[in-house]
C-alpha cells in the first residue's frame, strides 16, 4: 500500500532529522565549584603512570583510600594540590628525577620525622 498523495508522512520520520535539545539547568555555580571541576579535567587528563613502590604510588593509594574520600571537597583540592606540587619537584636541580618517582618502599615514619 503506497501512500495517498498530499498525506504527510509520520512524526517520527521527520522528527529524527531535528536536534534534539537539552534542558540546560542555570543553577549558580560557586567559584569553589569550578575551580575543582577544572583542577579536576586538567589531572585526569595527565593520567601519569605510578611505578611500583614510589611516592606516586603512594599518592593513587592515597586518593582510593577511604580516609582521603572522607573529607570534603575543599580539603581533598587543597591537599591534591599541595601533593601535586611536591609530585613534581626535581630531587636534584640538574637531574631529571622528581619526587614521584622516588622509591620509598621502605620509608619509615621515623625516617621522615628525621627530617
Amino acid at each position: 500500500m503506497g501512500r495517498r498523495a498530499g498525506a504527510t508522512a509520520p512524526m517520527g520520520a521527520w522528527c529524527r532529522c531535528l536536534p534534539r535539545t537539552r534542558e540546560v539547568s542555570r543553577k549558580p555555580i560557586g567559584l569553589l565549584s569550578r575551580v575543582a571541576r577544572y583542577e579536576k579535567r586538567r589531572l585526569s587528563q595527565r593520567r601519569v603512570l605510578a611505578l611500583p613502590g614510589t611516592f606516586g604510588a603512594a599518592e593513587r593509594r592515597l586518593k582510593a583510600s577511604v580516609k582521603w574520600l572522607a573529607h570534603d571537597d575543599s580539603t581533598r583540592f587543597k591537599n591534591s594540590r599541595l601533593i601535586e606540587e611536591f609530585l613534581a619537584l626535581r630531587v636534584v636541580p640538574d637531574h631529571p628525577l622528581t619526587w614521584r618517582d622516588v622509591p620509598v618502599k621502605n620509608l619509615r615514619r621515623g625516617h621522615v620525622k628525621s627530617f
